[in-house]
């Protein structure tokens, strides 16, 4: 934890002076109010003392960070201290709540109903028997494990009159009223889904809409870049329009699991975990061939562990981390992505591997990646953050990273000021883009074409401390 404060305190010292903030503040108090300099003067004072507290020395801000191994493996070695989520030990099967094999409807009202049995005494383990099964979407609830015997296969059904009210939800770093999805929680906490079973999602019956995504996209933007309230925005209400729905999704939800199943033909992406806290997705596999659809997002949210995963997405990401884009994630709901995990994770086909998505705009720091075999992908990790786009990026490390059938010319894409078609025409103000304290480590297998970092210097970027290796691709100030 100590040289993550000392950088903490240098990166105040840095920004002091790097916006000259100091001669503002003196020459402001000389002309309007003089008895404010010895204000200014003590908490300078008391900031430079806690800086050379930290970092045993005085700030040189003309030298770069003597303590980056120790920034390293202070973020490498964070501990996310997830806990198991409280289950009660209580079975409630739904072939015993009047699931039938032959109907869609019966089943989700026998999920519902084993949901709410179960709720009602204090929690428990709702149960997907082994066999073919089809429903409509629902809800988890507090202390609620579904699990899915081996063998259960839970797909969803074709009449999209039945997939329910649009609820709050987010989509490509932007709020709004959406079909939900297939499995969802929304405010729970100690939450699981469990089990050797298969959830599929119905991919076909959500392809004629994904040609309007993109044009309802620019509206719910605009509306979100004029701050409208979320219940003012436009509605999407099927069957007329919506956008396509994610398989599995946690919203602001506590202790939640997603363990050992396997997702497929998602209609868009396959796992969002949006705004929650102490989460872990362990030996799962998700997959989906749907157009943008990416296999797993992490949106948003705080402390969660991916580990021993298997993913597929061939028009999307493996694994997309997002924290709201422009207005959606700076000023109006910031919840950055923070003290996120992941470790041995396989990626077998994907446009990238893992990315660093363009909605970033509440920050995202302490990301570790510690294990990546990506296959068949343009790059296996790709930092691409539009010129229109603004947000922060500190304190991440990424490391052993592998990559095979690479179609893209480096392992690595490092691009601050990307060209985005979509967002460069929706053109705002850019406020400052930071990418500070990132550490790449045993990349690739050393040879050339490993990396490509572009626009670093670019206009409105503050790029500092980003080393591969123990060399410094940045030009530190």
């Amino acid at each position: 934890m100590l040289p993550i404060m000392r950088s903490v305190m240098q990166t105040i010292l840095r920004k002091l002076v790097r916006n000259s903030y100091l001669k503002r503040i003196a020459a402001y108090s000389k002309k309007s109010a003089p008895f404010l300099g010895v204000f200014v003067v003590a908490g300078i004072a008391v900031v430079v003392a806690l800086a050379a507290l930290f970092t045993n020395k005085p700030f040189d801000p003309k030298k770069p960070d003597v303590y980056e191994d120790q920034l390293f493996r202070a973020i490498v070695d964070i501990d996310l201290n997830l806990q198991e989520p409280d289950i009660p030990d209580r079975l409630c099967t739904i072939s015993d709540f009047g699931a039938s094999r032959f109907s869609a409807s019966d089943v989700t009202r026998a999920i519902e109903a084993a949901i709410a049995s179960c709720a009602e005494a204090g929690g428990g383990k709702v149960v997907i028997p082994a066999g073919d099964w089809e429903a409509y979407p629902f809800a988890l609830a507090d202390h609620i494990e579904l699990f899915l015997e081996e063998g259960a296969r839970l797909s969803f059904g074709d009449d999209v009159r039945h997939y329910g009210e649009p609820i709050l939800w987010r989509f490509e770093g932007v709020r709004m009223q959406m079909t939900p999805p297939l499995i969802s929680c929304v405010g729970c906490r100690d939450v699981a889904i469990r089990g050797k079973g298969v959830i599929r999602g119905n991919a076909a019956l959500w392809e004629p809409y994904a040609e309007r995504e993109e044009w309802w996209f620019r509206v719910l933007y605009g509306e979100s870049e004029e701050r409208e309230d979320i219940e003012e925005r436009t509605v999407l209400q099927l069957p007329e329009d919506s956008f396509r729905p994610e398989v599995i999704g946690f919203s602001r939800s506590t202790n939640v699991a997603i363990e050992d199943i396997t997702v497929e033909d998602a209609p868009r992406s396959g796992i969002r975990i949006l705004m929650s806290y102490d989460v872990a997705l362990r030996d799962i596999a998700v997959s989906t061939n749907a157009f943008e659809g990416d296999a797993i997002v992490l949106d948003s949210s705080d402390g969660v562990l991916v580990k021993n995963v298997s993913l597929a997405s061939s028009q999307g990401e493996g694994i997309s981390l997002q924290a709201g884009l422009n207005a959606e994630g700076h000023g109006m709901d910031e919840h950055p992505l923070q003290r996120i995990r992941l470790e041995d994770v396989r990626i077998t086909r994907a446009r990238y591997g893992i990315a660093v998505d363009r909605a970033m705009s509440a920050g995202m720091n302490r990301i570790v990646v510690d294990g990546a075999d990506v296959s068949d992908a343009e790059h296996a990790l790709a930092v691409h953050v539009p010129e229109d786009v603004y947000g922060e990026v500190e304190y991440a490390v990424f490391s052993d990273i592998r990559g095979t059938e690479i179609s893209g010319e480096s392992l690595v894409s490092f691009d601050v000021a990307y060209d985005d078609p979509l967002i460069n025409s929706l053109r705002r103000k850019r406020a400052s883009t930071t990418f500070e304290s990132i550490y790449f480590s045993n990349i690739g297998n050393g040879t050339e074409g490993v990396f490509d970092f572009r626009n670093l210097d670019h206009s409105g970027v503050h790029a500092s401390r980003i080393f591969v290796g123990t060399k410094s691709v940045t030009a530190e100030k």
